[in-house]
């Protein structure tokens, strides 16, 4: 839904069925391996474990291949659909984030997997920011900068309340 509202309110061109199907592929995906953080796997590994996730769950399914593709042209980025929907899966993520800091539900002191913590830019942009939320749509707005209307929505999701 958050695709498909960004896509009509900006009035992208493109082809936002494929963009859909992109997003619930990898939404498949990520229900075999879970959502996992840059700092948990590497993004070769997490692509492997994607690929083997559906591959195991299409395994007999009519049209695997035609899915298969899909959410190769997702992980490879080259398409606008392509980099509309990875732009979209990271929205999402910024969003809860924010909506996890909003409620209280986010401790990160409480995170003893994460490494990246005490990286200097990491620790840099967590000085700076007012929230731990700020801090983390901060840090994922270089995955944005091709698009002023995503940069657009996070300058907006870093100010208010939602």
């Amino acid at each position: 839904m958050l695709a498909i509202s960004i896509y009509y309110q900006f009035e992208y061109k493109l082809d936002i069925m494929k963009v859909v199907y992109m997003l619930a592929i990898h939404e498949l995906e990520e229900i075999e391996i879970g959502d996992l953080a840059f700092f948990e796997i590497t993004k070769k590994e997490k692509l492997i474990k994607g690929k083997e996730a559906i591959n195991y769950i299409l395994k007999d399914f009519l049209g695997k291949e035609e899915i298969t593709s899909l959410l190769d042209e997702y992980n490879e980025k080259v398409t606008k659909e392509a980099v509309f929907a990875y732009h979209c899966d990271k929205l999402e993520c910024d969003i809860q984030m924010k909506l996890y800091d909003q409620e209280g539900c986010f401790d990160l002191n409480n995170q003893p997997n994460n490494p990246i913590i005490n990286d200097y830019n990491v620790r840099k942009v967590l000085d700076s920011e007012k929230s731990i939320s700020n801090a983390w749509i901060e840090f994922d707005r270089n995955k944005y900068e091709d698009d002023k209307n995503f940069i657009e929505i996070i300058e907006y999701l870093k100010e208010n309340i939602i």
